[in-house]
């Protein structure tokens, strides 16, 4: 048995907890367009911060620190704040779809390198994190009308509130078409040979 605990690495449990994550979402999305419900949304957030918080001081990557800094800073307001259903549905849905481009990310580690499969996979990672983590969170929340609509209603009077809010999200936004960017990048360089 101590041998099988040896074997295990941080990575591979942050694999698995982001995968699951991942998964969990995909689920998530699926029941919310048939049932209009958010009860996996509800459920998945506190998950989510238990992972952001403690893969916070597991990331060597500042920007990844950065990121889950921001993801709790959102769950918190929408928590601190008690977000009636439909206006949680305004933010969780779009924010908790990102991280359905987790599972290709995760794949890239247990899929054998230089195979089609991987390749296709790199391929998948690379369109849902351009469909769910820009374009979508961009079209749905990022325009500025959800956040002002949120902050207005919920944290007016608190500007400190308001201020954590709206720099989570946007940074939240600057951090993926960074990230994109590199990846387009790294796209580019490959064709190139």
């Amino acid at each position: 048995m101590l041998e099988l605990y040896s074997k295990i690495r941080v990575i591979d449990i942050q694999n698995v907890s982001l995968f699951l994550i991942g998964l969990t979402t995909a689920g998530g999305c699926v029941y919310n367009h048939y049932y209009n419900s958010l009860i996996v949304f509800d459920i998945l957030c506190p998950v989510v911060v238990l992972h952001a918080f403690f893969d916070f001081f597991l990331q060597k990557s500042y920007e990844l620190k950065l990121h889950h800094i921001f993801t709790i800073g959102l769950i918190y307001y929408g928590f601190h704040y008690n977000l009636a259903p439909e206006h949680r549905q305004l933010l969780s849905y779009p924010m908790l779809k990102t991280e359905i481009s987790s599972i290709f990310y995760v794949l890239k580690y247990w899929l054998p390198k230089k195979t089609l499969i991987y390749n296709l996979n790199l391929a998948w990672f690379y369109l849902t994190f351009l469909k769910f983590r820009l374009i979508d969170l961009i079209y749905e929340v990022g325009d500025g009308r959800v956040v002002y609509f949120l902050t207005s209603t919920y944290s007016l009077d608190n500007m400190y509130t308001t201020w954590i809010f709206t720099a989570c999200f946007y940074g939240l936004i600057v951090l993926n078409i960074y990230w994109f960017s590199l990846m387009t990048k790294i796209l580019l360089k490959v064709q190139n040979y």
